[in-house]
């Protein structure tokens, strides 16, 4: 937890719930056809670290579990995932 002074000179204490979120997190991309895109393999190829080749490889199944984490983890992987235009859901929920 942070201490931030506020405009009456008083301490306040600042709760980020993520700091207490141990949750793991599962990202699993769904693929729109049966035959992949573009942005798929894009997508698994950036987050999972590896080629195209091997991304489209992964892409046998409609849904693939492509990553895997705590909330701050899950925040960053959301953040490059927007970037594509792609279907993807988190289970359990992700609150943030």
């Amino acid at each position: 937890m942070k201490e931030v002074e506020n405009t009456n000179g008083m301490p306040v204490t600042t709760d980020i719930p993520m700091l207490r979120d141990k949750t793991i997190y599962k990202l699993y991309l769904i693929k729109r056809d049966k035959i992949y895109n573009k942005s798929e393999i894009k997508v698994v190829s950036a987050i999972c670290k590896v080629n195209f080749i091997e991304a489209r490889n992964m892409l046998s199944n409609p849904v693939i579990l492509i990553a895997k984490g705590n909330a701050y983890e899950m925040r960053d992987l959301l953040q490059l995932i927007s970037c594509y235009d792609v279907h993807y859901e988190i289970k359990p929920s992700y609150p943030y």
